[in-house]
């Protein structure tokens, strides 16, 4: 109860005002309950023997390089990067975070498309061959419509969350 007044003092004395903020995390999914039991059940009591993942993509990252090696500024050799960078245009991550153990996995490609999203299953089903895998996803249309996919490795099985609460 003390920690929860610290939290609701502090809120309030930066004119935080959670009440006014809830609409983006409340979900209209009238699965939501199903759902959430379904991700939740699948941290707190994974299936024996199986791999549970996490799955998600981070869009549009920069490539920066330095686009000057090392400093020539001081007469010495000195061991740090320029401060200039050039752009390398854009890229999207995929990755797989292995729930159980944090391994990673993970591709980065121009686009964000179904293609891209499978590539990242193909290298995650080859990372984990045989093994039955529950992969936790958001509700991206790229998640989407992947049955044939999925019928061709019925090892993999996927799992969403409610829509907004990803």
């Amino acid at each position: 109860m003390l920690t929860s007044n610290i939290v609701w003092r502090c809120l309030r004395s930066h004119k935080i005002d959670l009440a006014a903020r809830k609409s983006w995390c409340e979900s209209n999914d009238p699965s939501f309950t199903a759902k959430a039991a379904d991700v939740v059940g699948l941290y707190v009591a994974p299936p024996a023997k199986a791999i549970v993942l996490c799955v998600d993509k981070k869009p549009s990252m920069q490539g920066l390089g330095a686009s000057a090696g090392l400093s020539e500024v001081a007469p010495w050799p000195r061991l740090g990067q320029s401060d200039h960078y050039k752009r390398h245009g854009t890229t999207t991550l995929f990755a797989a975070l292995e729930v159980a153990t944090g391994k990673i996995i993970a591709t980065h490609s121009k686009r964000r498309r179904l293609v891209e999203f499978l590539d990242l299953m193909n290298s995650v089903t080859a990372a984990f061959p045989g093994r039955k895998l529950h992969v936790i996803l958001d509700n991206l249309n790229t998640h989407k419509k992947n049955e044939p996919w999925l019928k061709a490795d019925p090892n993999v099985q996927f799992h969403f969350t409610s829509s907004i609460a990803s």
